[in-house]
């Protein structure tokens, strides 16, 4: 049963990549969106002094929250089937026994009104993981069968094997579905907010075709975890980093410098001027560009400390390096090293700018 309220249950920015463009330490501030929670997490394995975490929809909140108990109650193995990651068996006496007591009192009312999103396991009960499952039944059969998706994931491609893909990615009929799934209505049905669409100036079928066509012919492509989920619907070939056995005691150790806000990240702009590291996910994309003017010059007033703040675009163009090149320099070379990287195929690119100038407290004032 999908969530009416998550929009999602996984992070879908590549965490690795992520803590290899921000590199935090022990005297880092770090700004970072809720979404999931999981590349919070993961920043919180690098021991920095504090991850203020900021989100507008408290459902994401409570999902976090969620998550953080596990960290906290529970053993590694029984925190991975409690999440979803394997198993079905005794979600609800976990939450019952260990979990949702531990709770703020909002979050418990929030998910012991959802006990069936834990007994089916959280990280699939997203509005995006549910969109796709639906790939996986609809759209999936009509480019590779089971086997031919086995295949794939198994080791990479021979001639043979990309000729085949090939072939497929030209299916009309897959074209015919895709269109039809990328469109407007049905993408708004994953969450994707009615201002996302303002803002996109291409056909998002046919960028998302690309991609996509790009991904399949890519040699080591079938190394890729997220890429399983979205085939399987499950993290069978690897976990995401935040799960992984060797972060699992050191997050876990950290908890204590987590903190969830309900806002959003401009409002941490001014409430944390301490900030040295932020990470924006790809929030840029639904702001209209007169207010992602405004993000960047307020961010280069309150926070003077700020060494990097990274960030995706997905469809949209949104650099602070263009729209306030006075105060941001991008770090192209490492930005385009670690995009080369990223294991998420769908965004235009991955962003890592610095602050290069700040700008007068006084004039603070008319920027509120």
């Amino acid at each position: 049963m999908p969530s009416k309220n998550l929009l999602y249950t996984n992070c879908w920015e590549d965490a690795d990549l992520l803590l290899k463009a921000l590199n935090p330490g022990k005297n880092d501030w770090i700004l970072s969106i809720g979404s999931a929670g999981d590349n919070s997490f993961s920043l919180l394995s690098r021991s920095p002094e504090q991850v203020i975490v900021y989100d507008i929809w408290l459902p994401q909140l409570h999902l976090i929250e969620l998550k953080k108990a596990a960290f906290n109650y529970l053993e590694y193995a029984d925190f991975l089937h409690f999440l979803g990651f394997n198993g079905s068996e005794n979600r609800l006496n976990i939450y019952r026994d260990k979990i949702g007591p531990k709770l703020s009192s909002t979050a418990k009312s929030y998910w012991d009104k959802n006990e069936s999103l834990i007994q089916k396991g959280v990280i699939h009960c997203g509005k995006l993981e549910q969109y796709f499952s639906l790939f996986r039944r609809f759209v999936l059969p009509f480019i590779a069968s089971k086997k031919t998706v086995e295949h794939f994931f198994k080791g990479p491609p021979s001639e043979t094997d990309l000729a085949c893909y090939r072939r497929k990615l030209a299916n009309p009929v897959f074209h015919w579905l895709l269109k039809i799934f990328l469109s407007e209505p049905v993408l708004k049905a994953t969450g994707r907010h009615p201002s996302f669409f303002k803002e996109t100036k291409i056909s998002l079928s046919k960028y998302l075709f690309e991609k996509f066509s790009a991904f399949i012919l890519h040699p080591g492509s079938y190394q890729n975890h997220y890429m399983y989920y979205t085939a399987h619907g499950n993290f069978g070939m690897g976990l995401p980093h935040y799960a992984r056995a060797e972060n699992f005691e050191a997050i876990r150790s950290n908890l204590d410098r987590l903190v969830l806000r309900h806002g959003r990240l401009e409002d941490g702009l001014v409430a944390e001027q301490n900030t040295t590291l932020i990470n924006a996910s790809d929030i840029f994309e639904y702001m209209p560009l007169a207010d992602f003017k405004a993000f960047g010059e307020r961010l280069a007033v309150y926070c003077p400390r700020l060494r990097h703040i990274a960030y995706w675009n997905f469809v949209v163009d949104r650099l602070l390096s263009e729209v306030q090149a006075q105060h941001f320099k991008p770090e192209m070379e490492l930005t385009s090293n670690l995009s080369a990287l990223d294991k998420i195929f769908f965004y235009k690119r991955f962003m890592l700018e610095t602050l290069a100038t700040k700008v007068n407290h006084k004039c603070s004032k008319s920027m509120k």
